[in-house]
């Protein structure tokens, strides 16, 4: 029987990197926080643009895992983690009763191509052991 190795099994290395981006959105969001508290009150277009960088870099740094650790795919790797993402921030949305924001299939647009820019750098990029 095959031992288990977690870095081959696609979903495991998905859901780790989705679970990577979080903590990156996460980060970032922290750091955002700080710089909104010295900065005082942003309109709230100003707060949607952070909030889309955010999900959008996180979204890059899943792809990128995904891609790094696959070595193949890295587009369809790093669309699956952005769907990921999607599903998590809509989830959210529906959780918080939020209504969505303007502007939100563009949102997802750039959520998806930026998951997937980030799987292609992954797969193309140098794996450090």
């Amino acid at each position: 029987m095959r031992h288990f190795r977690q870095e081959q099994s696609a979903l495991f290395r998905h859901l780790l990197a989705v679970a990577e981006g979080l903590l990156w959105i996460g980060g970032g969001g922290v750091l955002c926080a700080g710089l909104l508290r010295i900065m005082g009150v942003l309109p709230a277009a100003v707060m949607h643009g952070f909030g889309t960088v955010l999900w959008c870099g996180g979204a890059f740094m899943a792809g990128r895992r995904a891609g790094l650790y696959g070595r193949r795919h890295g587009l369809l790797s790093g669309l699956c983690c952005g769907v990921l993402l999607l599903l998590v921030l809509l989830c959210g949305t529906v959780l918080l009763r939020e209504t969505a924001a303007p502007g939100y299939w563009l949102r997802c647009l750039l959520l998806l191509s930026s998951g997937a820019g980030g799987g292609v750098v992954g797969v193309n990029s140098r794996r450090r052991i």
